[in-house]
């Protein structure tokens, strides 16, 4: 079973990833979140990779501690978390409140295509 490094801060786990669009590469720091149905992104993360999220027709409904916002969504080449890499995911563009802990949310969409177990006290993910 591969086993990934979580990081605690202010009891959120964190865990790295990475967003690929051609040669442009940038590693993130996402919260491990099994409530979030969908994966979610900063606009500077995304668009410091080359990708347009004003500029995207498709939107959806996000349910944020201020109401209900629409965001961007757009799909990325290329999007590589827990040993996985995964081609045309798509994310959610939209800033977090706790920006200086995290780039953005690792949601559903992305944690059901595994098994995992999360191991907080030890400080890790499993991908089983």
């Amino acid at each position: 079973m591969p086993r990934y490094a979580l990081t605690f801060i202010r009891n959120l786990a964190l865990v790295r990833a990475a967003v690929c669009r051609a040669q442009a590469v940038r590693v993130v720091k996402l919260i491990v979140d099994t409530g979030a149905a969908m994966t979610l992104l900063s606009w500077e993360i995304l668009e410091g990779v080359g990708y347009d999220p004003a500029g995207t027709k498709e939107r959806v409904r996000l349910v944020t501690l201020s109401g209900v916002e629409l965001a961007p969504r757009i799909t990325v080449e290329r999007f590589h978390c827990l040993g996985a890499e995964v081609r045309d995911f798509p994310v959610v563009c939209h800033d977090l409140p706790f920006a200086p802990y995290a780039d953005g949310l690792l949601g559903m969409d992305f944690l059901r295509r595994f098994d995992v177990a999360i191991w907080p006290r030890r400080g890790i993910i499993e991908t089983l």
